[in-house]
């Protein structure tokens, strides 16, 4: 079987995730606060979250997004939420998010969305050996490891830069849908019958063969 990575579609005009942060309220004086908070402890996998946070953009009057990764999780819309919940999928935690810019205004125009973290239940299915990747020799040297050990050890996690074929160990796949243990890969990686389910109902997400990750390596170019 075929799997893919998912991601946004940056050859539309969606918004960019990248471009707001969470919060836990909206103060005029501060309208883009720094994202510190006890849920933002970084690598804490046992994060509570408010039921509901605000999720501020700067410079945006409507926001345009069903999928797209953010921080340490995503920002979807109920639409995709609602495929993902109708699929087999890892279990997640989900935040209601009320979407306004930096003026305070509501740019969701009805439509509802959340931010999901699946990070306690990612899956630790690369095979690395039958894969093609370039290494991060700058991550290894502040490891204070060299690119010999590393290849010689097998301890690829984190020391990977990107991808250009991701293969996976099929047979311990569980899920349609699912959050790679890798910190190359932040997207979501789906099968062919998610994937299908997903070109069927949305154009603002693409779905990229991991056999050739190329366009997902230049989808800002």
């Amino acid at each position: 079987m075929s799997y893919y990575i998912v991601t946004n579609n940056y050859n539309l005009p969606t918004s960019s995730a990248s471009n707001g942060v969470l919060a836990e309220q909206y103060d005029a004086n501060t309208p883009f606060p720094p994202m510190k908070y006890s849920w933002t402890k970084p690598r804490d996998p046992d994060r509570i979250y408010p039921s509901e946070l605000f999720y501020i953009l700067k410079g945006e009057t409507t926001f345009n997004i069903d999928y797209s990764s953010f921080w340490d999780g995503y920002i979807i819309s109920e639409k995709f939420k609602s495929l993902l919940d109708s699929a087999n999928c890892p279990h997640y935690k989900s935040v209601k998010l009320a979407v306004i810019n930096t003026k305070g205004e509501d740019i969701a125009k009805g439509e509802r969305f959340f931010f999901i973290d699946m990070r306690s239940a990612v899956q630790d299915i690369i095979d690395y050996a039958h894969s093609s990747f370039i290494l991060n020799e700058d991550m290894i040297k502040i490891r204070g490891l060299t690119v010999e050990a590393v290849r010689k050890s097998g301890d690829y996690f984190g020391n990977i830069k990107s991808y250009e074929q991701l293969s996976l160990k099929q047979e311990n796949i569980r899920f349609d849908i699912f959050k790679l243990k890798d910190l190359a890969v932040n997207d979501l990686v789906c099968n062919e019958q998610c994937c299908a389910k997903i070109r069927e109902s949305f154009n603002t997400i693409e779905c990229i063969n991991l056999m050739d990750m190329r366009p997902y390596n230049n989808r800002f170019a």
